[in-house]
């Protein structure tokens, strides 16, 4: 039997906490998308709100923060952000979901505030949109605490340079609740 990949689990569990964290943005859709209408009830911090998934494996982080960004003209999602940690590793994992026609070579910079915060590859695109998943430093990590604008960019499939600004505003708070809520000592 083939074994999966952590990255690959930890993709599926944000996957479907990203599909339910969209549910309240997008309630009139929550029917025909299978999301979730109750993420709209998810706990905020900031600018930055908290959803938890029962798991069925007590050893796997079951909560993580995330971040959904509109383009306040189209009303449009641009980009979600999630922050969660891998199964039995405790390690910080960013996942990001962009939107589709993005140029995938180029792949996403993240920068907090104006310090270099990481790069990584598409991982895959599919009819939500181009997912990277990233694992996130110590100190890429304290930056984000500590830090006020999370840049990230990326290009379009037409070369141009795209930068989507995130608040790190509750950042904090909320990272220091998913630990606890998780069991996690850091």
């Amino acid at each position: 039997m083939k074994q999966q990949s952590p990255f690959r689990s930890i993709a599926l569990l944000f996957a479907a906490g990203l599909l339910l964290a969209a549910g309240g943005v997008f309630a009139e859709q929550a029917a025909s998308s299978g999301a979730d209408p109750k993420a709209a009830q998810d706990p905020r911090v900031g600018d930055w709100s908290i959803h938890c998934v029962e798991q069925q494996k007590k050893d796997r982080p079951g909560c993580f923060l995330y971040q959904n960004l509109f383009d306040k003209k189209q009303k449009k999602l641009v980009m979600r952000i999630a922050i969660g940690f891998l199964e039995k590793k405790n390690e910080p994992v960013a996942m990001l979901t962009l939107p589709l026609g993005v140029g995938l070579r180029a792949g996403v910079l993240i920068k907090i505030d104006d310090n270099k915060g990481g790069e990584a590859p598409y991982e895959y695109c599919d009819r939500v949109g181009c997912r990277v998943t990233m694992k996130l430093a110590e100190e890429v990590v304290k930056s984000m605490r500590e830090g006020k604008t999370m840049n990230i960019s990326f290009a379009t499939i037409q070369r141009q340079k795209v930068t989507v600004p995130v608040s790190l505003k509750g950042f904090d708070k909320a990272y220091e609740q998913v630990l606890k809520k998780n069991g996690i000592k850091k």
